[in-house]
């Protein structure tokens, strides 16, 4: 047997994440995220395991930063990413208080600009 039976297991709480489903490359991602708890918030960009970029395809981080949210409040931000960066992204929010922890993510795709009137 592993683990203690009688131990109490806790559920992850909803972050809500939105970012459009689509943003044009050198543009900044617009986010709002609404979360159940206060404190510090992780944000992370990934690219998509098996996604085709350049370089090592296992250094998947895009972007990681840590905000300061108040629980029930719509934060709004922009993401700012390099670049380079194009293609499918996950934006995942997570964060902890007091036996407590949130999680959230959503995805969005940097488009390269057409050239068609």
């Amino acid at each position: 047997l592993l683990g203690d039976p009688t131990q109490v297991l806790r559920h992850a709480e909803e972050i809500k994440v939105n970012a459009p489903p689509g943003v044009e490359l050198h543009s900044p991602v617009p986010l709002t995220v609404t979360s159940p708890l206060s404190g510090e918030m992780s944000i992370r960009v990934d690219r998509p395991l098996g996604a085709d970029f350049p370089g090592d395809p296992n250094e998947t981080l895009v972007l990681s930063e840590k905000r300061q949210v108040v629980a029930g409040e719509v934060i709004s931000m922009e993401l700012n990413l390099e670049s380079e960066v194009q293609g499918p992204l996950i934006i995942r929010a997570v964060m902890q208080e007091n036996g407590r922890f949130a999680l959230g993510a959503t995805r969005t795709i940097v488009r390269v600009q057409s050239s068609r009137p």
